[in-house]
């Protein structure tokens, strides 16, 4: 029972059954992991590293698990009767993203730009029944820390993304466990807007699969008013700079207005 498929255009995602002790394994891009369904549990190991745009996806039943020395993490769900159905899922990462264009980027007053940016995905696993049983969420490739503030005390924390921000959308490694982001920004200010690193509210958004399975996220619209303190933000469902052939994969963990004032520039752009 194999599934080993190249990954632009494909599924990773789905419900997949295991039989009782039967020991599955997935790869997808640089995210390896086993499942195996015990009498009154589930156990799982995972372990994720190397090129954040492999692009390979495998799904098949192994004969052994990894060695303990090969550093996989490991943990087990109890049940009191496991279900025989695991279903994987793809989710957006749980915080905001900041990510650098290749190189500086100006928006002279009165103009707008649009970026496109690709953030790593999650894979949410659940049991399936009558009933969903979330249980484990791991990222494909777990992105770097980064604080993003005027200091250590009035900021937040962020992951720093791996790939540039770039004006089109076909120059960026284009995976099948990374989500693209188109961010426009639009400069009403009176002088030139300096944009070093961009911060993409990443949990406020859906993330959808385009018909030719890309992932895709809501658009991203930033305004700057006159007032430099303060600018617009809009997430955008439906957008010029998106594909509409989209299906919808996975609502915002944390939804916000989809237009609302941001009082603190400095932490949209920095």
């Amino acid at each position: 029972m194999s599934n080993d498929k190249p990954g632009l255009g494909q599924r990773w995602w789905g419900d997949f059954t295991l039989p009782d002790q039967a020991l599955g394994y997935w790869q997808i891009g640089p995210l390896e992991f086993f499942a195996v369904r015990h009498p009154t549990e589930w156990r799982f190991e995972w372990r994720s590293g190397g090129d954040p745009v492999d692009d390979t996806v495998v799904w098949k039943i192994v004969d052994a698990a990894p060695a303990e020395d090969q550093g996989f993490s490991v943990c087990r769900y109890s049940f009191n009767v496991p279900t025989d159905t695991l279903r994987l899922a793809p989710q957006l990462a749980d915080r905001p993203v900041v990510v650098r264009p290749d190189s500086t980027v100006y928006v002279p007053p009165g103009q707008r730009t649009v970026l496109y940016v690709t953030t790593a995905a999650w894979v949410g696993i659940s049991s399936v029944s009558e009933t969903v049983t979330d249980m484990l969420e791991i990222p494909v490739y777990r992105p770097s820390d980064t604080w993003l503030g005027r200091n250590t005390w009035s900021g937040e924390l962020c992951y720093a993304s791996m790939t540039n921000a770039l004006g089109d959308y076909r120059e960026l490694a284009l995976v099948s466990h990374r989500a693209i982001t188109a961010v426009e920004i639009v400069n009403r200010g009176r002088d030139p807007l300096l944009i070093e690193q961009l911060r993409v509210p990443v949990p406020a958004l859906s993330l959808y699969v385009a018909g030719d399975g890309r992932l895709w996220t809501d658009g991203v619209h930033f305004e700057r008013e006159e007032d430099e303190s303060a600018a617009a933000l809009e997430i955008l469902a439906t957008d010029e700079h998106s594909p509409v052939d989209k299906e919808l994969l996975a609502k915002p963990r944390e939804p916000v207005e989809r237009s609302t004032i941001v009082h603190a520039f400095s932490r949209l752009f920095s």
